[in-house]
């Protein structure tokens, strides 16, 4: 599933949008092979790279293609009493950041709340925050 979030600094709240707009946080969940095309196709990703985060023993790296950084990074989730990690990728597009996971990540659901206050125009600052609720799931 994929959803498209956006949210300026001149707006009271966080929004899902429809369709893409430049500046959007765009986070895919368990996608399907055709929404994994649309995204790569949509944001100019490199596809190979993209699948790569499919593989639930995907390692945390970071790989820069044709200028675009690749973050691959893992978060930690609980079930049934145990804890495991899944791999997400962050991708900085030139129109939007991308994340994509296998499966859900609490996390991020706490951020698309509209409790926390973010900002999808400032990349560098979600970017950040993401990463932060990331390191926040191994405390959890």
């Amino acid at each position: 599933m994929v959803k498209i979030y956006y949210r300026s600094v001149k707006e009271t709240q966080l929004r899902e949008l429809k369709k893409r707009r430049a500046g959007s946080w765009v986070y895919a969940e368990s996608p399907t092979t055709a929404e994994i095309q649309e995204l790569c196709h949509r944001y100019q990703l490199n596809e190979d790279l993209v699948k790569d985060v499919m593989d639930i023993d995907e390692m945390p790296r970071l790989e820069i293609e044709d200028g675009t950084p690749y973050l691959f990074t893992r978060f930690a989730v609980s079930e049934s009493g145990a804890t495991q990690t899944l791999p997400v990728l962050m991708v900085i597009s030139s129109g939007a950041l991308v994340t994509i996971s296998p499966k859900p990540i609490p996390a991020f659901e706490r951020l698309t709340s509209g409790k926390t206050e973010l900002y999808t125009t400032q990349k560098t600052k979600l970017l950040l925050l993401l990463l932060s609720h990331i390191v926040d799931s191994y405390a959890g």
